[in-house]
């Protein structure tokens, strides 16, 4: 008998199961305004309607920022973790949601490929001498179009500050998308568009390791606080064995990178250029503080990955402070 799948928790994460929203048989819910509603095309149920299962049949997954509170709920009701409830990315994973990029294994073998980054160095003539090549770019690439009939051959995102900002925008993006599974809960779904699991590495005292480098991203793909370690991780499984990257200037004029007190920033009406846009951050919004020595950390595991598998990763951005990757310039790398 196929088991039941129910979802507890109807808020911003529950909208991870909009893509597998067939296979969900209803939703609980702590909030009673909620019972007897709707919820992606779904009832909603108290927690209690959980005890009318038979505990055998049900797969209960946990859809929420309080998944220890609700699991300790679960557990007074008489579900077993691991047994009768989980967390919704092992469930998701279960599914399938994670797999469908297999399609793309080793689908460039021995190729090369451009990662696009968003420096104030990048410029659209730039790209549009790279306009025949494979690239991937990331984040707010489409304000460079105006610039440029060059457009990326595949689009990545990690960030959910970034997912929530411009959601709309990335919904026109066509290229194939790649994005880290804690997004889909802001942008939805969205047609040509694989969901990766992305995993942090943290220590016993919850402080960020350098973090491994994904040899299966089906499976798994490590978080390491830029986008550009995710497309690398990705240019890799797909069989690229030579890669360039351009635009990354490792460098945030502008940005007051006090990580220590802070997590993120807003962005304020005197703050200069931090990327190849103006208006790239519009006043206001909320994004992540870039943690560079993170990163730094991330790009030193992806050359000495990337270096024992014999793959090459070239810088050829116009200013960078990065030093891990030989620099080379531009202009000797088109065809």
């Amino acid at each position: 008998m196929k088991k039941k799948i129910v979802v507890f928790g109807t808020g911003e994460y529950s909208r991870r199961f909009l893509m597998v929203k067939d296979e969900i048989s209803y939703y609980v819910d702590n909030d009673e305004s909620k019972w007897g509603g709707k919820h992606q095309e779904k009832g909603i149920y108290p927690p209690a309607q959980l005890l009318s299962e038979k505990k055998t049949n049900l797969v209960i997954t946990i859809a929420s920022m309080y998944y220890r509170q609700i699991a300790q709920q679960l557990k007074e009701l008489g579900f077993i973790e691991g047994e009768h409830f989980y967390k919704a990315d092992s469930v998701l994973e279960s599914l399938g949601i994670f797999r469908k990029v297999s399609l793309y294994k080793n689908k460039h073998k021995g190729g090369r490929a451009f990662i696009i980054g968003n420096g104030p160095s990048l410029t659209g003539s730039d790209l549009s001498l790279i306009k025949n090549e494979i690239s991937f770019a990331s984040n707010q690439i489409y304000l460079v179009y105006e610039q440029t009939d060059w457009r990326p051959t595949y689009y990545t995102m990690i960030d959910i500050y970034v997912a929530r900002n411009i959601s709309r925008e990335v919904q026109h993006i066509d290229a194939p998308k790649f994005c880290a599974h804690p997004t889909l809960s802001a942008l939805g779904p969205m047609c040509n568009t694989y969901w990766l699991h992305e995993k942090i590495v943290l220590d016993e005292e919850k402080k960020r390791l350098p973090p491994p480098f994904s040899e299966d991203v089906s499976h798994v793909i490590y978080d390491g606080s830029t986008v550009t370690y995710f497309s690398l991780q990705l240019a890799y499984y797909m069989g690229f064995s030579e890669i360039i990257l351009l635009g990354i200037d490792f460098n945030y004029p502008g940005i007051s990178l006090d990580t220590e007190n802070n997590a993120t920033y807003k962005k304020n009406v005197e703050q200069t250029a931090s990327h190849f846009h103006r208006d790239y951050h519009k006043v206001g919004e909320q994004n992540h503080i870039p943690r560079l020595n993170e990163m730094y950390n991330a790009y030193k595991s992806a050359n000495d990955f990337l270096k024992s598998k014999g793959v090459s990763v070239y810088n050829a951005s116009r200013k960078t402070k990065l030093d891990i990757f030989e620099l080379v310039r531009l202009e000797d790398w088109i065809r």
